[in-house]
């Protein structure tokens, strides 16, 4: 059994008055995300790491499971829950777009493309991404 990650650019200003990510935002393709091993996103990181692509303060990791935008009672168990607000997307979003240059694992190079487009597209549309893995 796989598990997989579901990303949204949201508005996070009503997404903070009124919660819910499918009211407030748009899903954003998950194809490379789903299904992945529990550790996918550490081992992204990994890579993108040592690869010298990830900004400052942005993990793929943290985007999934760094914590809710909006107060929520504790969660004990899936699924994780994290999220990058509007106006810190652009760094990290080029800094992964220079990954497109390299020779990379299929399943990686797919994974590290979405989360390029999901910073790229919330980023054009003056939203953050929030991200559950489940």
């Amino acid at each position: 059994m796989g598990y997989g990650a579901m990303v949204f650019a949201v508005d996070l200003d009503r997404l903070r008055a009124e919660i819910g990510c499918e009211q407030h935002g748009r899903f954003l393709d998950n194809t490379g995300w789903m299904p992945v091993p529990v550790d996918f996103s550490a081992r992204v990181d990994e890579y993108l790491t040592g690869h010298d692509l990830l900004a400052d303060g942005f993990t793929v990791t943290g985007l999934l499971f760094g914590g809710a935008p909006v107060p929520l009672p504790p969660i004990d168990d899936f699924p994780g829950i994290g999220y990058r607000e509007y106006g810190t997307l652009t760094e990290a979003a080029a800094k992964l777009a220079e990954a497109g240059l390299l020779d990379m694992p299929a399943d990686m190079g797919s994974a590290v493309y979405e989360v390029f487009q999901w910073l790229a597209q919330a980023d054009d549309r003056k939203l953050s991404v929030v991200g559950f893995f489940h």
